[in-house]
């Protein structure tokens, strides 16, 4: 899976340009825990995909990060919002595949092995950092937890935060964490506080009425409400089957698609990577902001 993005309402263009804006972005991350308990209408994703695409005649690389607006009409929903540029958070590795924000901090996970440029953190694909855009140089990352501690080593490649402060991760294969078996297509919730007392399956793979599954990105917009894409052909109670090119709503009790691949703009099948709800209009504008400021693309043009 690859890397993550998000912001929430609130967020400022100096957050993005000061933080984590200046990653070489591989994705979209679910956007955290500041969601309304009650359902929210989205008709605007954030999303990235796993290889370079060809999307409604703009090529879409995997390190951008894109909007799709199903209110536009057909042939201008997507929208570049931030792009792959020179500058980097890290001195080695890099590839961000797990993102979310809480609070004006940064929690992220890597793909593989990885060295931050400000204070030298080696870091692995199963750590969690945690990144302070507004501490001093030298201070802003930090280990935020190691699932090592609790017999994990698989990827995280999705994580956000419950409304009540707890973490949400899904791992990219089937593990045991301090005992609990997690599957890939589960979300596990747990305290960070007392991660074995609290460890518990928020959303259960076996949900899907297809059988096994892998969450290839998700977003939380309440406690039982959701946004998700999966590695391959996924189904849930009420929904028909979907390909990884849809966007699939989950509301507790049945799954509807609300984007289909198709209305990408795309004739052939292609994974979505990551993705991330906007509920509102004004994260959009904040996040084209920072993006006309802060990033330019240094990449000739290439067709997939």
């Amino acid at each position: 899976m690859a890397g993550m993005v998000c912001a929430r309402p609130g967020t400022t263009a100096s957050h993005l340009r000061s933080g984590f804006a200046v990653l070489l972005l591989g994705g979209v991350a679910a956007m955290g825990a500041s969601h309304s308990a009650s359902a929210q209408v989205t008709t605007e994703f954030l999303f990235s995909t796993d290889n370079d695409e060809k999307l409604q005649n703009k090529l879409v690389y995997r390190e951008d990060v894109w909007t799709f607006d199903t209110s536009q009409a057909l042939g201008s929903e997507i929208t570049e919002i931030l792009a792959q540029t020179g500058a980097s958070m890290f001195t080695a590795g890099g590839q961000v595949d797990a993102f979310t924000w809480r609070d004006g901090i940064y929690y992220f996970s890597t793909a593989g092995p990885s060295t931050l440029a400000d204070n030298g953190l080696v870091i692995d694909k199963d750590d969690i950092v945690r990144y302070d855009p507004s501490a001093a140089a030298g201070s802003r990352a930090a280990l935020h937890y190691d699932p090592d501690l609790h017999g994990t080593d698989s990827n995280v490649n999705a994580l956000s935060f419950h409304s009540d402060g707890d973490l949400l991760v899904s791992f990219d294969s089937n593990e045991t964490f301090a005992g609990l078996g997690v599957l890939d297509g589960d979300i596990l919730k747990f305290d960070l506080a007392d991660p074995v007392g609290t460890r518990s399956i928020f959303f259960s793979e076996s949900t899907f009425t297809s059988g096994d599954e892998d969450i290839a990105g998700f977003e939380f917009v309440s406690a039982t409400e959701m946004y998700l894409t999966v590695q391959a052909d996924g189904q849930l109670p009420g929904s028909p089957l979907f390909t990884q090119s849809d966007i699939v709503r989950w509301d507790g009790s049945s799954g509807t698609i609300v984007v289909h691949g198709g209305d990408f703009g795309s004739t052939d099948a292609f994974n979505l990577d990551a993705i991330g709800a906007v509920p509102e209009p004004s994260l959009v504008l904040v996040l084209a902001i920072a993006a006309g400021r802060g990033f330019r693309r240094r990449r000739e043009a290439a067709t997939p």
